[in-house]
């Protein structure tokens, strides 16, 4: 054992400590079940098998009004559910070892700064940081992860590209070489692209290196940089292809502005929230109602800005790596601050990427520090995370954990409210669920949210057989959001429910959303404009919805008992035959099957 620390710097000596303090905090949610954002994960429309995960490129997945445009997190997604099925342990450990890779290759950046002893304490307070439980054991935030992991990987081997002798020019295996590194630095660009949209920024971490490390090469550093920039663009005009913009479609902003300067201030708020947290990473929730007042003092940051700019061209090398710090830390959270609108401003896991930048600002101000007061300082913020991220992971158990315990530190998070009125909704206890929506709308959700609480209004009405309200809760909805599909099924029913088939019809083809064969939803909108003409005795319209279902799900049995009563009433024997057969090879022991001769 003695020896195991004699030389603790060797890398694959930090890599098992890393593993093994990383599992030490979160190989007790192993056992947690899918919560939050996962569902996600488990019911969006996007391919199942690995065979179809070139598909990932040409679609996006949908999120209730968002479209999400992350084709490599969504691969790891396809992977690990072929490997483990719909279980959350595997998941989780996907996550896990992901944790530890990130953790390793922070190492590995922040040894080009700073002593090995300096960068390990840095890694390993990374790894433990209470403000990560959120993005490593939340698994649909595993995107986090895989951005940061690949943006630093492109960040070590631009290092390594623009820092090779020209000495070695004449090798003659020196060109392959220097064609590898490029072509990789462009690859690991767009898989942090392909992971989540802030791996956009990883250019400007390319500048941060070229301002702070000697290059011997300043054309092949540029070159670099350029290859990174390529691939960003690369990113982008695919995301523009096949989601119709660079933004998040469908959005609703979580900040509106209604000028430049009030924008400006908001933004920068929010940007000392997570200065805030990063100090001081406590209480921990999955959802913070965050209150912009009186923002003004933040501008104090535009010269804070300005001094990072100015001090990582300094020569002292302590002011540098603070300006360097500074700028990692803002330059990641930006597309958080609401420059670009984005749905959540504020949340933990958005932090996941910004904090090396922290890390850098910490051991520049700590390598100055007595080695015996520095190690003091470290064990004492160690202990610490580790205590807050163990309690952390053990509250993220499942969707009911973490709501109750959301509830108690945020008694503002409408988000909470919303949970225990879905679920109060489940267990019919209709009074209490409309309380909770109700108490969820005073305070302030985004459009977004508001939108999702009057339909739950609706649907809660329908179950008590009070069509007129549910009627005007659907009206209230389609005044804020005329497309939103499931409050167009939901009227479509009622007034099927009312034998008003034309309406019904019209709102069932409003909700029909954009064609997508793993949408296997799909099916249904079709299918009920069916019900709706076989209701009318148009058999041959009829025909054609079920038909059309039956193109997007060819396995559901619904479908087929509709045609084969259509085809029963057309008498199309032939056809109904074959729509009994299809039935039993699916599913022979259907209770239907009996009053289908």
């Amino acid at each position: 054992m003695l020896n195991f620390f004699k030389n603790i710097f060797c890398p694959w000596k930090i890599f098992f400590l890393l593993l093994l303090v990383i599992f030490s905090v979160y190989g007790v949610g192993f056992k947690n079940d899918f919560a939050l954002d996962d569902w996600i994960m488990l019911d969006s429309a996007y391919p199942r098998e690995i065979s179809d995960s070139f598909d990932l490129l040409r679609i996006a997945v949908p999120h209730n009004t968002i479209l999400v445009y992350r084709p490599w997190t969504y691969f790891s997604f396809i992977v690990d559910r072929n490997l483990y099925g719909v279980n959350a342990v595997g998941f989780h450990v996907t996550n896990f070892f992901l944790a530890v890779f990130v953790s390793y290759a922070l190492y590995c950046v922040l040894s080009l700064y700073f002593s090995k002893e300096l960068s390990l304490c840095g890694s390993l307070l990374f790894a433990v940081f209470p403000g990560h439980s959120e993005a490593v054991i939340g698994i649909f935030n595993r995107s986090q992860m895989l951005s940061l992991l690949f943006s630093l990987i492109a960040f070590l081997l631009f290092v390594k590209y623009m820092q090779l002798p020209t000495t070695e020019e004449k090798c003659p295996f020196s060109k392959y070489r220097n064609i590898f590194l490029f072509i990789s630095i462009m690859f690991s660009t767009i898989l942090s692209c392909f992971s989540k949209e802030t791996g956009c920024i990883t250019p400007g971490l390319f500048i941060l290196a070229m301002c702070t490390l000697p290059s011997r090469n300043i054309k092949r550093a540029i070159l670099g940089f350029v290859g990174c920039l390529c691939s960003c663009l690369i990113y982008l005009a695919l995301r523009q292809y096949v989601t119709g913009t660079l933004s998040m479609p469908n959005l609703d902003p979580a900040v509106r502005a209604d000028t430049i300067s009030e924008l400006f201030f908001y933004s920068f708020r929010i940007f000392a929230e997570y200065i805030r947290l990063s100090i001081f990473p406590y209480p921990l929730s999955c959802d913070y109602n965050l209150t912009l007042s009186s923002p003004h003092w933040t501008g104090i940051f535009v010269f804070v800005l300005l001094g990072s700019l100015v001090a990582i061209f300094s020569k002292k090398k302590t002011v540098q790596m603070l300006g360097f710090g500074f700028l990692w830390f803002y330059g990641m959270l930006f597309p958080a601050l609401n420059w670009i609108p984005i749905q959540i401003s504020f949340a933990e896991r958005l932090l996941y990427s910004a904090f090396p930048g922290m890390i850098c600002i910490f051991l520049a101000c700590m390598q100055h520090v007595p080695r015996k007061i520095f190690l003091s300082i470290f064990f004492i913020l160690f202990s610490i995370y580790i205590v807050l991220t163990y309690q952390h992971v053990l509250v993220w158990e499942n969707n009911e954990t973490l709501w109750e315990h959301t509830l108690q530190v945020m008694t503002d998070s409408y988000r909470s409210y919303i949970y225990q009125g879905n679920k109060t909704l489940q267990n019919q206890k209709y009074q209490q669920s409309m309380e909770y929506y109700e108490k969820a709308l005073t305070l302030q959700p985004n459009h977004h949210n508001i939108v999702s609480i009057l339909y739950n209004q609706a649907y809660l009405f329908v179950l008590q057989e009070d069509i007129e309200k549910a009627h005007q809760k659907l009206q209230q909805v389609f005044d804020i959001e005329p497309t939103y599909r499931l409050a167009r099924r939901l009227q479509g029913r009622l007034y099927k429910k009312e034998k008003q088939y034309d309406k019904a019809i019209q709102a069932f083809q409003q909700a029909l959303p954009p064609v997508n064969k793993y949408d296997r939803n799909y099916a249904i909108f079709p299918m009920s404009i069916g019900e709706c003409y076989i209701s009318q005795g148009l058999w041959n319209k009829a025909e054609q919805a079920y038909l059309f279902a039956l193109k997007y799900d060819n396995n559901n049995v619904d479908i087929l008992f509709g045609l084969a009563y259509i085809y029963k009433h057309t008498y199309n024997t032939l056809a109904y035959r074959n729509c009994i057969q299809a039935i039993k090879k699916i599913n022979p022991h259907d209770g239907r099957l009996q009053h289908y001769k």
